[in-house]
């Protein structure tokens, strides 16, 4: 279970240690778990942020496709364009 959330091996050994202490160690697991869930809020917010620059991209070429490259040539027209079109925004 926690192999699947990411949770590094050597931090997974040093939890089930703290499970074998048992109520005794339960501030320590909280803490470890607290570590985790903001680790992996810190990930999903840097892949929010890659998500939306692979958006940019897909409208970015699916436009070019449509219209030619000169359509989205001008670096800030485009992405006040894109802000526009798709009611996003997009920060490089």
């Amino acid at each position: 279970c926690l192999k699947k959330t990411g949770l590094p091996l050597a931090e997974i050994r040093r939890y089930m240690e703290l499970t074998k202490r048992g109520e005794r160690s339960v501030g320590q697991r909280l803490a470890l778990m607290r570590r985790h869930e903001a680790e992996v809020r810190k990930q999903m917010d840097e892949l929010r942020v890659c998500a939306e620059r692979i958006a940019f991209k897909v409208w970015y070429y699916e436009t070019a496709k449509r219209e030619g490259l000169k359509a989205v040539q001008s670096r800030e027209a485009t992405l006040e364009r894109y802000r526009r079109e798709t009611e996003r925004n997009v920060e490089f």
